[in-house]
């Protein structure tokens, strides 16, 4: 009996480590920022950016994206309470 329960415990402990092993890699599809110039790559379409106490401190920074080329167009989506969200659009 007391044998079976190591190997149950040992068992577990393998497939624990093994767990946070491969919890700590980084994914097979991940990319280094540095690979395209300090900006990663996104899926073509609408990605959430950041949250924004006023809309011109949104707007700004929608500016931004647009002169570095990093997304076609953008939109500060009211939130409610004063609060804005920047939402870019991205077509590689």
């Amino acid at each position: 009996m007391r044998a079976k329960i190591r190997i149950t415990a040992a068992t577990l402990l393998m497939g624990a480590a093994a767990l946070a092993v491969t919890g700590l890699s980084a994914p097979a599809q991940a990319h280094d920022a540095s690979e395209t110039g300090g900006q990663v790559q996104a899926a073509p379409g609408w990605h959430h950016i950041s949250d924004h106490t006023t809309l011109a401190a949104c707007r700004k920074k929608g500016e931004e994206y647009l002169a570095k080329d990093w997304a076609l167009r953008y939109e500060c989506r009211s939130l409610g309470g004063g609060r804005y969200a920047l939402w870019v659009y991205t077509n590689p």
